[in-house]
């Protein structure tokens, strides 16, 4: 009967352990994944600063027959 007991037991600590070490693997999961998404939020906010977007804009409605205007506009800015 004691055998039986301590049994469970261990087999409830292993249990338990090991339902923290998937709580931690999906806690540093969704660390990283917030990272990259920040990383993508900056990089589209550099691209967009620079122009990049506005410039590959261009040469794509290029490649599109027909008239197109684009208008480009200067960001100025001071601090």
């Amino acid at each position: 009967m004691n055998i039986k007991r301590v049994q469970r037991t261990i087999l409830n600590t292993q249990f338990k352990d090991s339902v923290k070490i998937v709580r931690k693997i999906i806690i540093i999961i969704i660390i990283i994944i917030i990272i990259i998404i920040i990383i993508i939020i900056i990089i589209i906010i550099i691209i967009g600063s620079t122009g990049t977007i506005s410039k590959s804009f261009g040469q794509h409605l290029s490649n599109i027959p027909g008239k197109h205007e684009t208008k480009t506009t200067k960001h100025n800015v001071t601090c």
